[in-house]
């Protein structure tokens, strides 16, 4: 099987003359391809949730992804906070990035949620549960966003419930 990659390029609003909205925009021939896609890994560490936003777009029309793979946040081992904090000469936010983050995977799980009903996915995997630090509230947050349909397996794999199936005698005619 041969493994794709697309780099799509981060353009300001500004420079397109406001918010881009994807799910208006005519098919193009990488779109074609996007929608025959079953698997899907997206990997952006400290995001913008608006960046996010506009891979969910494209993500939401590829009717035939069965498995969506995510991670947001650096390996645990990684010192890229300490390196910005440093390079900032120690003036940043060390709010900014997790909150970018908690509301990058709110937005994620809703698609994830729609995409379960309307189309075909079965399997989210979130690789940043090896943030204990962070991961309690991003597990619960997406648990809950996710609750009626999913199961969770508590190692970042949530699983679309299969739909039971009733078969009912047919009604007896009077």
């Amino acid at each position: 099987m041969a493994d794709l990659q697309f780099q799509l390029a981060s353009l300001p609003p500004t420079s397109l003359g406001g918010n881009l909205d994807i799910d208006r925009m005519p098919l193009h021939p990488t779109q074609q391809l996007l929608e025959g896609l079953v698997e899907f890994s997206f990997i952006a560490i400290f995001p913008f949730y608006n960046h996010v936003d506009d891979i969910l777009k494209c993500i939401r029309r590829m009717k035939r992804l069965k498995k969506l793979f995510m991670k947001l946040g650096p390996e645990p081992s990684s010192t890229i906070l300490e390196d910005e904090i440093k390079a900032a000469n120690y003036h940043i936010d060390l709010n900014d990035p997790w909150t970018e983050l908690s509301t990058s995977y709110q937005l994620a799980a809703h698609t994830v949620r729609s995409m379960g009903a309307e189309a075909q996915l079965r399997t989210f995997v979130v690789d940043d549960f090896k943030m204990t630090g962070v991961w309690d509230s991003v597990e619960d947050t997406i648990s809950d966003i996710l609750a009626t349909s999913w199961i969770y397996n508590g190692t970042g794999i949530w699983s679309k419930q299969a739909i039971p199936v009733s078969i009912e005698p047919p009604a007896e005619s009077s």
